[in-house]
């Protein structure tokens, strides 16, 4: 929490928001950097077939992940779902969330 606090400190909020999801949901950091919009699901949009307040995050649909097939996560925390809620309201379709590279990420973590 930490060193995302301090990359919002050095005006890359997102990838703080970023590195919070990845270390709550064990993403890889290629497999953080690489999330789009339509690779959530929000829980207004699960609510009918769960009955939760749930997100779900999917992971390789478009290319398959490391473990070779698509996979998918559950986002139950309320303070992590209005953080990725803001992220995903201020990203354009078709963009990443978190559009870094993974050397900017590197170097960026490194600075703090």
């Amino acid at each position: 929490h930490l060193i995302a606090a301090h990359l919002s400190a050095l005006n890359h909020a997102r990838l703080g928001v970023g590195l919070l999801l990845q270390q709550h949901l064990g993403l890889r950091p290629s497999e953080m950097l690489g999330l789009t919009p339509e690779d959530i699901t929000m829980p207004e949009a699960m609510r009918r077939a769960m009955n939760s307040n749930c997100a779900m995050v999917g992971l390789g649909l478009r290319t398959g992940t490391k473990a070779k097939r698509p996979q998918a996560v559950l986002l139950r925390d309320e303070g992590l779902l209005s953080l990725l809620r803001w992220t995903m309201e201020s990203t354009q379709e078709g963009e990443r969330l978190f559009p870094y590279s993974y050397e900017q990420y590197r170097r960026l973590l490194l600075k703090v």
